[in-house]
């Protein structure tokens, strides 16, 4: 019965643990901080060991780090913003293009006419 017990309690510890790391993991992705296994350490004093060996702390942690480069990374959203102009820029010049083909198309059509007219006459 005492073992039991002993392992009873050693679980509750695990399991308190576990939620105690949860809810930092969910302060940090609120405040938009990284997370790092070893930022984890140093906000919860937990072993490194505890957020490897432990697959729901080893999970939660990867899902968190996924989500996060998922919703939040500042070097991504300046690189689509960069592109999103490069893009814009990039749409105007082929309706620029565009427009200035079918003027040359245009005045193609008047100068063979007029080549084929002079043909005529000579």
């Amino acid at each position: 019965m005492k073992y039991d017990k002993m392992v009873e309690c050693s679980q509750e510890r695990s399991e308190q643990k576990v939620e105690t790391a949860k809810r930092e993991i969910e302060k940090m992705l609120e405040s938009n901080e990284k997370i790092t296994v070893a930022a984890l350490i140093e906000r919860t004093g937990f072993s490194k060991g505890f957020f490897y060996r432990n697959e729901t702390m080893r999970r939660a942690v990867n899902e968190a780090m996924h989500q996060q480069s998922v919703t939040y990374n500042p070097k991504q959203v300046i690189i689509d913003m960069a592109m999103e102009t490069t893009l814009i820029n990039a749409k105007m010049t082929i309706q620029q293009l565009k427009s200035k083909i079918k003027e040359l198309e245009k005045e193609n059509v008047e100068l063979r006419e007029k080549l084929e007219k002079a043909k005529r006459n000579s």
